[in-house]
């Protein structure tokens, strides 16, 4: 396989502030969690003034080879809008991703 993957173009909103071309990887075996980059996080939370909220319960996760991975934490709450369409109050699980700004699941 290998090459580029595919990738979308988001943009997320906050209180009448838009971050524009967030690329995203849609991926429909993450079921119906949305990820962003840790890195990523930080540059949209000094940006959008927005607070991050810890967890009550932290989530394990798991690689896309089934491998344990980091606890998640953190999520962020933030509008989102794909292709012209607006995702209201969508929660982030914040992770290190690696290569991608932001992972979509499945629903």
């Amino acid at each position: 396989m290998g090459g580029r993957a595919f990738t979308v173009y988001c943009t997320l909103a906050y209180n009448r502030n838009y971050i524009d071309k967030i690329t995203a990887l849609p991926d429909t075996g993450v079921y119906s969690y949305t990820f962003l980059n840790t890195s990523c996080t930080i540059d949209i939370v000094q940006f959008l003034d927005i607070e991050i909220k810890r967890l009550d319960q932290p989530i394990i996760a798991k690689g896309y080879n089934s491998v344990v991975g980091q606890a998640i934490t953190y999520y962020l709450v933030v509008d989102q809008l794909i292709d012209g369409r607006r995702l209201p109050t969508v929660p982030f699980l914040i992770l290190d991703l690696g290569n991608h700004d932001m992972i979509i699941g499945a629903k």
